[in-house]
């Protein structure tokens, strides 16, 4: 059991040589790349919904039945919602919150 025990500390506690500066910024690098990608399909998805918001209007617009109009209606309450959702991602992915 003792045994067990240094062994998992000396895996998991054991002194880890720092990264060197050109390690670190690689790292630094890849993750505001990451993030760069990450808000550029935010805004990607952002601007699809609002297509997509923009063609249920019109859809909604020429809807002759109520069936018709109450099913645009339900496809605008949820497109609306993704977009929220995707816009408030956004903000918190640059900070503004």
């Amino acid at each position: 059991m003792l045994q067990t025990l240094r062994n998992w500390f000396g895996r998991n506690v054991s002194a880890r040589t720092p990264p060197t500066p050109d390690q670190a910024r690689r790292a630094e690098a890849t993750a505001r790349q990451d993030r760069a990608d990450l808000i550029d399909s935010l805004h990607r998805d952002s601007r699809q919904l609002q297509e997509q918001i923009k063609a249920a209007s019109d859809a909604l617009a020429g809807s002759t039945t109520a069936n018709e109009r109450a099913a645009h209606e339900r496809q605008l309450a949820d497109l609306h919602g993704a977009l929220k959702q995707k816009q408030s991602d956004l903000a918190k992915i640059q900070g503004r919150i």
